[in-house]
């Protein structure tokens, strides 16, 4: 059965290494739920990220980065400006910003995936240059999202990357490395993504999130 529908996948991945690893997977139907709660755990993972490594973020170089805003994103970065807000911060509030103004889009019927993109893009590059400067062992906070059809390899690429040692998901997932490589190749050829790729899409996110629990649980 040809698959005529579509879900929302994200994935953050958070690792520090004075506090360790943390991943998040979020995913559904519905775009507006879906980024609602994308929205949520980005935030709550760059609260934390941007907390422990101030300092870096607060003398940072941030390039280019608010080089591309549209006229409401420049009229808020100058207002916090004027008010003496340092550049991480700015940067900051351009990104809510973007969050916000593309929950209200979705809500409206009038957006997709391009808002979601667009501060996601900027997310991830914020966070990669607030701590280019640590040099042993950076941290890295980053969020990948897509549609199923493209999160499907990228998924699969991730779930074998974390399989080797003794990790929780070892076991989960070592019986069906053969049958994820088969759904990677098949999205990477963009053969038809079939209802039954998803159910099982969906049935791996749900096991792999399940063996990232465990493992913070220790």
């Amino acid at each position: 059965m040809s698959y005529s529908g579509t879900c929302y996948f994200g994935h953050i991945v958070c690792e520090m290494p004075s506090r360790g690893r943390y991943e998040r997977l979020t995913y559904h139907h519905d775009l507006l739920h879906f980024h609602t709660d994308l929205v949520e755990q980005a935030k709550r993972a760059a609260r934390s990220f941007r907390e422990a490594f101030s300092e870096y973020f607060r003398l940072a170089g941030y390039p280019e980065l608010l080089g591309n805003l549209d006229p409401g994103e420049i009229s808020l970065s100058a207002e916090l400006f004027k008010n003496g807000r340092p550049e991480d911060d700015v940067i900051w509030q351009v990104i809510n910003y973007r969050m916000f103004r593309h929950i209200r889009a979705i809500a409206g019927g009038t957006a997709g995936m391009e808002g979601i993109d667009a501060w996601v893009g900027l997310f991830n590059r914020f966070m990669e240059c607030g701590v280019a400067r640590v040099r042993v062992r950076p941290p890295t906070l980053r969020i990948y999202c897509a549609e199923a059809e493209q999160f499907a390899p990228y998924f699969c690429d991730h779930v074998s990357s974390r399989l080797a040692g003794d990790r929780p998901c070892s076991p989960l997932f070592e019986d069906l490395r053969q049958v994820m490589e088969r759904l990677r190749r098949a999205s990477q050829r963009h053969t038809a993504f079939d209802q039954a790729s998803l159910d099982q899409l969906l049935q791996w996110v749900g096991r792999y999130s399940e063996a990232v629990r465990q493992e913070e649980r220790g």
